[in-house]
């Protein structure tokens, strides 16, 4: 073989080595780029109920949370409770739910990154306690009034019993500009009977 040959064989050779050993990074870049990726998107139902089963009011405030607690959507429950969250990457989330009537809940974690296409979360709420304060017995009247009005006031007390409306307001009238700040009150009180 002649040196010129043997150049030649070199180099062809060479190039098949080349070529054999680029092949398989070459067709897997040419297979990925040739081919779409399918992403998988899932779909998270959360279903909202009251500790006792009971349902929820509608219009509920659904929030999906990150695992790190930033919001990813929210959504509101509908008649039966229920929210639904489309198009998902699969991740670890959590939620939160809130609205009028109910403590603020959150859920624990649910995972998604191999659940399957579809979960299905169910969430109880406790209802939010009671708005109204006891505010104690009822509230009382101050009854010391001076011996002086109480007894002006017996008189025109007896009148009203009688029927006789316009003298009981005669008498109040009368006697709360004699004793102005204990009756004044009590005097005003007969004007919006019609006489």
């Amino acid at each position: 073989m002649a040196s010129g040959e043997f150049n030649m064989l070199q180099r062809v050779s060479t190039c098949f080595l080349l070529a054999a050993a680029c092949a398989p990074n070459l067709l897997a870049q040419g297979q990925s780029q040739g081919q779409p990726q399918i992403m998988t998107q899932e779909q998270l139902t959360i279903r909202v109920a009251f500790e006792d089963d009971r349902p929820v009011p509608p219009n509920l405030r659904v929030e999906l949370l990150s695992i790190y607690g930033s919001s990813v959507d929210i959504r509101t429950t509908d008649t039966s409770g229920t929210a639904h969250f489309t198009g998902l990457t699969p991740a670890k989330y959590r939620v939160r739910v809130t609205g009028a009537g109910i403590v603020t809940t959150e859920s624990g974690e649910i995972d998604m990154t191999s659940s399957g296409p579809s979960v299905t979360e169910y969430v109880r709420v406790r209802r939010e306690p009671s708005s109204t304060v006891d505010a104690g017995p009822p509230a009382t009247i101050d009854m010391n009034i001076p011996p002086e009005a109480r007894k002006e006031f017996d008189k025109a007390s007896e009148k009203m019993e009688r029927k006789n409306w316009t003298e009981a307001k005669t008498h109040l009238t009368g006697r709360s500009q004699s004793i102005p700040n204990t009756l004044s009150p009590i005097a005003a009180w007969p004007r919006s009977i019609s006489t």
